[in-house]
């Protein structure tokens, strides 16, 4: 009796991951124009950057002091946040898989509407060029989350992501907006 309970949420749960959108890498993402709403808001974003010199090899009951010594970081929640990314990564490979920009966009929208979020974003050795990731949200209201990566090959050949903008897109109109300092 408690394989079939155990069956039915394993099945259930994947029916969830599969109804997850995919995000896209855009070729040529196109100029939109601005309608900025206030019904539409990005109420916080997070930056972290999993770039290989943070504490993922916390096994071996090593210290602190020693993990000062190796130049790793003593912040707990950053040494948290790179060992949370890393988790399950066995091999070198894994972790280079899993090496670059995590983006966490936390939004807000007051009304019912069919959106997308998109990562505009320029790389170190691409210079002016703009890449973009898009997702669809879908029917949306209330508060949301949703995480965006530039990871792998993308981060290590390209290099680290030098200024970024987050769009919500309605109806091919941009209605929120949020972006990084070095953005123009």
């Amino acid at each position: 009796m408690k394989w079939i309970f155990a069956w039915i949420a394993l099945g259930s749960s994947a029916l969830v991951a599969m109804d997850a959108e995919p995000v896209r890498l855009l070729d040529k993402p196109e100029a939109l124009p601005l309608a900025l709403s206030d019904e539409f808001q990005f109420r916080k974003v997070l930056v972290f950057e999993n770039d290989g010199r943070s504490a993922v090899s916390g096994l071996g009951g090593s210290s602190g002091r020693s993990n000062r010594r190796k130049g790793l970081n003593s912040e707990q929640m950053i040494d948290f946040e790179a060992k949370y990314r890393n988790f399950g990564a066995v091999s070198s490979l894994d972790r280079k898989e899993r090496q670059g920009q995590y983006f966490t966009f936390f939004w807000r929208v007051d009304r019912p509407a069919n959106l997308k979020l998109r990562l505009e974003y320029r790389q170190e050795r691409l210079g002016p060029y703009i890449q973009a990731r898009e997702v669809d949200l879908g029917e949306v209201v209330g508060s949301g989350k949703t995480e965006l990566t530039v990871l792998g090959d993308d981060y290590l050949w390209e290099g680290r992501v030098s200024s970024w903008r987050a769009v919500l897109i309605e109806d091919g109109r941009i209605v929120g907006l949020a972006s990084s300092a070095l953005w123009n």
